[in-house]
């Protein structure tokens, strides 16, 4: 009896000794300061004048993206130009960074997807994806009565 139970007591301290030496720190560090994304959309024009011919599944909107880095100034993204239903991707790299901002209208522009990745080399630093419904808008010229 004695014998099992130390053989139990020993057996029961390996283990611990291997998986101590095997497991991953509860709180992994990085030597990479924390990156946050701020994503925009909004539609090309906000001129009261359109042209008649445009409908509303061909006005542009525009997807712009603001990388902040701690210690660091913000980096604006160069806007993407997207049309419903026309999904549009763009990878840039900044500071040693690689972002792919990719963004999707729907086609009858009812609703805005988003997705913003960050990479630095092969470690991924921030994925960030939204998707919102957009509000219809009032006509931009109104057929009024003459009078």
């Amino acid at each position: 009896m004695r014998k099992l139970a130390l053989l139990i007591v020993l057996s029961l301290a390996a283990l611990v000794t291997v998986a101590g030496a095997t497991t991953m720190p509860l709180f992994p560090t990085s030597s990479d300061p924390a990156v946050g994304v701020s994503v925009d959309i909004r539609p090309a024009s906000t001129s009261p004048v359109q042209p008649l011919r445009r409908g509303a599944r061909e006005v542009p909107y525009l997807c712009s993206a603001v990388i902040r880095k701690a210690g660091s100034a913000d980096t604006r993204l160069k806007p993407l130009t997207v049309y419903p239903g026309q999904p549009e991707t763009r990878t840039t790299t900044i500071g040693g960074m690689t972002v792919k901002l990719v963004a999707n209208i729907s086609a009858d522009g009812s609703q805005a997807q988003t997705s913003v990745t960050v990479h630095r080399g092969d470690r991924l630093l921030t994925n960030q994806s939204a998707s919102v419904w957009l509000q219809p808008g009032e006509p931009a010229n109104p057929i009024q009565p003459l009078r």
